[in-house]
């Protein structure tokens, strides 16, 4: 697990500000890598820590969805060029439970999520995703194509 500023020291992300779904305001996320929908890191690196808006204890359904719910990883990237991906459906999400849920989990448990991406070619992006307790265990481990859809 990459050595992060823990949730409570880091600002609510903005719901609405980076022109993501309305599965924003589901949440309760804090930017750790990169500055959503912004190209302008030198690398496809994007997370922060999440928790659902109304505080539930972590489940298997709840861990799958924080696997698709940050703002992709190579819209961060320069190569991206000045402005924003129009849109970056899925077309198809991979994801392996690497552990057991915690036992000792909180309905207001934040969990670190890690986006990185390293191809972007032909209109598709693939990312690789991490979702961690703040402890240091990995829960799961995430693939994903994505078609990225260029903005008028």
């Amino acid at each position: 697990m990459p050595e992060v500023p823990p949730p409570e020291s880091l600002p609510r992300m903005a719901v609405g500000a980076d022109g993501a779904a309305s599965l924003r305001a589901q949440l309760d996320s804090r930017i750790v890598f990169g500055e959503p929908m912004r190209a302008s890191q030198p690398r496809a690196l994007a997370g922060g820590w999440l928790r659902l808006e109304e505080p539930r204890v972590l489940d298997f359904p709840q861990l799958a969805m924080f696997c698709d719910a940050w703002p992709p990883a190579v819209a961060q990237h320069r190569a991206m060029g000045e402005r924003a991906p129009g849109g970056m459906p899925t077309v198809d999400l991979t994801i392996h439970f690497r552990s057991e849920l915690p036992a000792d989990a909180r309905p207001d448990d934040f969990y670190l999520a890690v986006f990185r991406s390293q191809t972007l070619r032909n209109g598709f992006a693939e990312e690789d995703g991490e979702i961690w307790t703040r402890g240091g265990r990995l829960l799961a481990h995430s693939r994903q194509l994505a078609m990225v859809i260029a903005r008028d």
